[in-house]
C-alpha cells in the first residue's frame, strides 16, 4: 500500500486516506437536518457544530403535539382540544401508549376528531413551507368500515373533497393503507403493500414540500414505494382530521399521538 502519496490538494479540508488505493482525499464536515456547521473544512479554526432543530423557532415553525392524555368526549378531546363529531370515546393508556382517543362509528354514522370549526374550515393551506404531520393509530378491528387519517376538508370518513390523508377500507388495496391526494374531488393514489392488522400500532407520516408539488407517504417510517404523489394536490383550506365510517357493525380506530411541524418558507 503506497503509504507516500500525496495528499489531495485540489479539495482542501480534512484528509481522508482509502487504505484500499492509497489515495488521500479532501473531505469537509456537511451538516445534516437540524444542523449547523461553522469552519465546515477546518482551514480557518476549529468546526463548530450547533444543532438548530432542537427547539422551533415561534416565528419560523408552527409546531403542534398532541398525546391524548387528557379528554374531554363530550365536545372536545386531546390535550389541545380537537373537536368531537359523534361516536368519540376515551381509553385508558396501556403499555408506552398513554392517554387515547377512540374515534368509533356505528350503523353508518360517522365518528371524528377533527383541528377546527367543521363549519369555518380556515386552518391549514399547503405550499407555504414543508409540511409534516405523523399519527399514531391502531385500527382495532379490520371490518367493513372507512378510515381517514390525515389534513382534508370534510368531518365524513368518505372521500373528502381535499386532502392529504392515508385511507383504509377493506375493499381497496386488499385491506391496505394507500396515500392519498384530492383537490376538488379529483384524486391519486399511492397504494402501499402495508396490510391493516386489527390490533397493530401504525405510524403514518405524510410529507409536503415547500411549493405544494409533491406529497410523500410513510408507514411505519417506510416510504411507500410508489410515492410522492406530484398530482391532485389541494389548494384549498385543510384541517388535521381522523374520521371512521362503518357501514356494518361498528369500526374504531385508536389515537396515540399526532405531532405536526409546518416549517415555513418564509418566517412571519
Amino acid at each position: 500500500m503506497p503509504l507516500g502519496n500525496a495528499v489531495d490538494a485540489v479539495n482542501q479540508g480534512f484528509q481522508s486516506l482509502n487504505t484500499t488505493t492509497g489515495v488521500w482525499n479532501g473531505r469537509t464536515l456537511t451538516p445534516g437536518a437540524g444542523i449547523s456547521i461553522t469552519n465546515q473544512d477546518g482551514t480557518g479554526g476549529n468546526p463548530v457544530i450547533t444543532a438548530t432543530g432542537m427547539v422551533p423557532d415561534p416565528f419560523g415553525t408552527v409546531y403542534l403535539v398532541d398525546d391524548f392524555v387528557y379528554t374531554d368526549t363530550s365536545t372536545l378531546t386531546g390535550d389541545t382540544g380537537w373537536q368531537v363529531n359523534a361516536v368519540v370515546t376515551n381509553a385508558n393508556g396501556t403499555g408506552n401508549h398513554v392517554g387515547i382517543a377512540s374515534v368509533g362509528s356505528s350503523g353508518g354514522a360517522s365518528g371524528s376528531i377533527v383541528k377546527g370549526n367543521a363549519s369555518n374550515r380556515n386552518g391549514i393551506v399547503l405550499g407555504q413551507g414543508v409540511l409534516t404531520v405523523e399519527f399514531l393509530v391502531n385500527v382495532r378491528s379490520t371490518n367493513a368500515s372507512t378510515l381517514i387519517v390525515g389534513l382534508s376538508s370534510s368531518n365524513a370518513a368518505a372521500e373528502p373533497t381535499d386532502g392529504v390523508y392515508f385511507l383504509y377500507t377493506s375493499g381497496t388495496n386488499s385491506g391496505k393503507w394507500v396515500g392519498k391526494t384530492a383537490n376538488a374531488s379529483s384524486r391519486s393514489s399511492a397504494n402501499s403493500n402495508d396490510t391493516v392488522v386489527a390490533g397493530q400500532w401504525d405510524r403514518l407520516k405524510i410529507t409536503v414540500n415547500a411549493a405544494a408539488t409533491s406529497v410523500a407517504f410513510y408507514v411505519n417510517n417506510v416510504q411507500i414505494a410508489n410515492s410522492p404523489l406530484a398530482t391532485d394536490i389541494p389548494t384549498s383550506p385543510l384541517d388535521l382530521r381522523v374520521a371512521v365510517t362503518s357501514s356494518a357493525g361498528g369500526g374504531t380506530c385508536d389515537v396515540d399521538l399526532c405531532v405536526f411541524s409546518y416549517v415555513l418558507t418564509t418566517p412571519r
